[in-house]
């Protein structure tokens, strides 16, 4: 399994165990491996700022990156450890073996975890022998091993009663210590062909998104727009206009949503009007007018529609799209009189704008 297990360990509340690192249980106040795995997860920084005033714990999609941050933190720590050489010595090994830092940083997480969630939700004394022993059985070969032979760790112990439950979450691969937050906007699938690295960018655009999501859900509005503001900048480093144009849209949708982001909302469709095609850009054209009535300036809106129907008179969706501008701004008996207008023109405009018609007629005529 290559996303680490934290969050999926329901040996313990998620909302306890933050707070048990907040009270410094293994991690100080001011912490050099949180620093380091904040540094390749830029994009959990927002939330690891903002965590104190965010409401239970911040799990998103079921994944709690806070924890990830932690624990990955711990690990970098022991790293550095000089009473703990084991630990580097197994990054060593696994990195002779292939794996990255960060993955090999991970893969010693995953073992980690055994003995985490114990010590803080049974107060049981952290067993570094046993852990150090465990951590010899990464990218160990365990097909040979019979259950009732002495466990590879040394323990002395059956293999069966030892460690065989958890070996296959220690399989070690290149792609250990992703953090994915969820899919859909940047990520369409589990096996994506160019991701080649738990840290590829794709991955923090992607994780990005669904922050912004949990944010706004939060009452942060502005911190989702920051954090959708970092995808923009991320596009541009990249020099990629197709995460550019995706990162512009992510943002446009979080404007549309809340009033107070209209100005940055005008510009956002003004950065998108140089970068879609001629057939989106009606859409994004009636999303500025929207948004032009949203503060107030419904005749300026009027005129924005006007404009779209001389510029693009075939494109019946953006009468469509009037007329819910005339319902939003109080004036039905006009959206009722276009929306017939459209509905009377059935075989000649296109399915989706007539079906949309009558259903809205539909509503207006009945409420």
């Amino acid at each position: 399994m290559e996303q680490i297990r934290y969050n999926q360990e329901k040996t313990m509340d998620s909302l306890e165990a933050e707070n048990m690192f907040e009270e410094g249980f293994f991690l100080p106040e001011e912490d050099r491996g949180v620093e380091v795995i904040l540094s390749e997860h830029p994009e959990i920084r927002i939330l690891w700022e903002r965590r104190a005033q965010l409401a239970g714990p911040i799990e998103i999609n079921g994944v709690n990156p806070i924890l990830h941050v932690m624990l990955e933190g711990i690990v970098e720590n022991q790293l550095n450890d000089p009473e703990m050489p084991e630990v580097r010595e197994t990054v060593e090994r696994l990195e002779k073996a292939g794996l990255s830092r960060h993955a090999a940083r991970a893969a010693i997480a995953n073992v980690f975890i055994y003995h985490f969630f114990p010590v803080l939700k049974e107060k049981k004394t952290f067993d570094r022998q046993k852990y150090i022993r465990q951590l010899g059985l990464l990218g160990k070969d365990f097909k040979k091993t019979g259950r009732n032979e002495p466990c590879p760790c040394g323990s002395g112990v059956k293999f069966k009663k030892c460690c065989a439950s958890a070996v296959k979450d220690w399989q070690i691969s290149p792609m250990l210590g992703r953090l994915t937050l969820g899919q859909g906007s940047y990520i369409l699938g589990v096996d994506f062909p160019d991701i080649d690295s738990p840290l590829h960018p794709l991955y923090q655009l992607e994780n990005r998104v669904h922050i912004a999501r949990f944010l706004a859900n939060q009452g942060d509005v502005e911190g989702a727009a920051q954090a959708l503001k970092e995808n923009i900048i991320l596009a541009e480093t990249h020099n990629q206009e197709s995460w550019l144009s995706n990162a512009l849209y992510d943002m446009l949708d979080l404007c549309l949503n809340y009033p107070q982001m209209s100005e940055e909302g005008l510009a956002t469709i003004e950065r998108l009007l140089h970068l879609v095609r001629d057939d989106a850009k009606g859409y994004l054209l009636c999303d500025r007018a929207d948004i032009v009535a949203r503060t107030g300036r419904v005749e300026e809106a009027d005129r924005m529609f006007q404009d779209i129907f001389e510029t693009m008179p075939a494109w019946h969706f953006g009468r469509y799209r009037y007329a819910l501008h005339l319902s939003d701004t109080g004036r039905n008996d006009q959206a009722i009189t276009v929306l017939q207008d459209l509905v009377a023109k059935k075989g000649r405009i296109d399915t989706e704008t007539y079906q949309a018609a009558v259903d809205v007629l539909n509503d207006l005529m009945t409420g």
